[in-house]
């Protein structure tokens, strides 16, 4: 296929906006290599219509569609599909290390080696920073080797959503240590997996605010080994928290159903 060809296609997915336009076009771009494969495959089981239709997979039903401008969790797919695509496409031999790329830092002094233990003591809108400043970092570096403009996420993939509550930690590096390394002695998740900072999920200062991440499917076990020592629980999978955001975003396919009870 000539760039004229797929020029003429981008054209008419930005005239038209229709999901098979854009399929189209997206199938166009891995045929030239603009695309690969494997990040086409990733959208797909993320659930992005687009995506699956290109690959030939069964698109969810329009009632899970993520295309309404009234969804307020517009934001957190989009946040969901870049780190996914991210950490699935990362290299990593092991736990400790894996998932803490530098070029993702940025310049801030409080920047540790292992994740950022003094930011955590620092106001809430200086974590948020933070953590948004990642993800645009992120989400450049994805543009620059081809990412799919306005890709997000209708469903959860393998993998796991955990949520770190920073004001709970007792930084005890109990979880460091069984999950070796995959968690810092501060107990902070490596900042690669971070897909957002979420305010007001509790009443109780030490779990009111709380950093969701996404952990790949090889790290859960080490992930789940940290949490099993981890007497503050200050770090859990989110499908086991109770609440109005995790029942957000079950009632929306990007969470299992499944509610365990326990601390809000």
């Amino acid at each position: 296929m000539s760039d004229a060809d797929l020029r003429q296609l981008e054209r008419r997915f930005r005239e038209t906006g229709t999901v098979e336009d854009e399929s189209a076009w997206l199938a166009s771009r891995v045929r030239q290599g603009t695309l690969s494969e494997r990040r086409l495959a990733l959208l797909a089981g993320l659930g992005y219509r687009p995506a699956c239709i290109a690959v030939g997979a069964e698109p969810l039903s329009s009632t899970s569609s993520h295309a309404s401008e009234r969804d307020d969790l517009a934001g957190f797919r989009r946040a969901l599909a870049e780190t996914v695509v991210w950490c699935s496409e990362a290299v990593g031999a092991g736990p400790r290390g894996a998932f803490r790329t530098p070029g993702l830092r940025g310049e801030s002094s409080d920047w540790g080696a292992d994740g950022l233990c003094d930011l955590w003591t620092e106001a809430e809108s200086a974590r948020i920073a933070v953590v948004e400043g990642l993800r645009q970092r992120r989400a450049l570096l994805l543009r620059e080797s081809g990412w799919v403009e306005g890709a997000s996420a209708s469903a959860l993939p393998e993998g796991r959503l955990l949520i770190f509550y920073p004001d709970g930690t007792l930084t005890d590096g109990a979880a460091a240590a069984a999950s070796y390394g995959f968690f810092n002695d501060g107990n902070v998740p490596p900042w690669d997996t971070w897909v957002t900072a979420v305010t007001g999920l509790s009443n109780d200062i030490s779990f009111d605010f709380g950093l969701v991440c996404w952990i790949p499917p090889r790290l859960v076990p080490h992930a789940e080994d940290g949490i099993e020592v981890n007497p503050e629980e200050c770090i859990r999978w989110l499908d086991d928290v109770v609440g109005p955001f995790p029942r957000k975003l079950a009632a929306a396919g990007l969470l299992s159903a499944r509610q365990s009870g326990g601390r809000p």
